[in-house]
């Protein structure tokens, strides 16, 4: 993901969490799809949100079971997935560099 990306994902995050909590000082806006937005968004920038996101027992136990039950939830589900899909491979390349390189103890 190139930095454009980025940053308009966390534009767009932080416009989100803001409107969220927006929603729970005016009740007639909801507030929940926002924050649901937000952490959509910054999962697709932070590895480590994302993979925090998988760990918990929401992601692993119920998320699943219900995905195709509602566009929301699949759609959060995926865009998970794929987030994780795109910077597989960038891991990956940058792993194999670290090993191919020699450490300061070989000598």
């Amino acid at each position: 993901m190139n930095t454009k990306n980025k940053i308009i994902r966390i534009i767009l995050a932080v416009v989100f969490l803001i409107l969220g909590l927006i929603g729970l000082v005016i009740p007639v806006i909801p507030q929940v799809p926002f924050f649901i937005l937000s952490v959509i968004m910054l999962a697709g920038v932070s590895e480590h949100l994302r993979n925090r996101i998988r760990r918990s027992k929401l992601y692993r136990e119920y998320l699943p079971k219900y995905k195709d039950k509602s566009r929301i939830l699949r759609y959060v589900y995926n865009s998970l997935e794929a987030a994780g899909e795109e910077n597989a491979p960038e891991q990956t390349a940058a792993s194999e560099d670290q090993k191919n390189e020699p450490s300061g103890n070989d000598r």
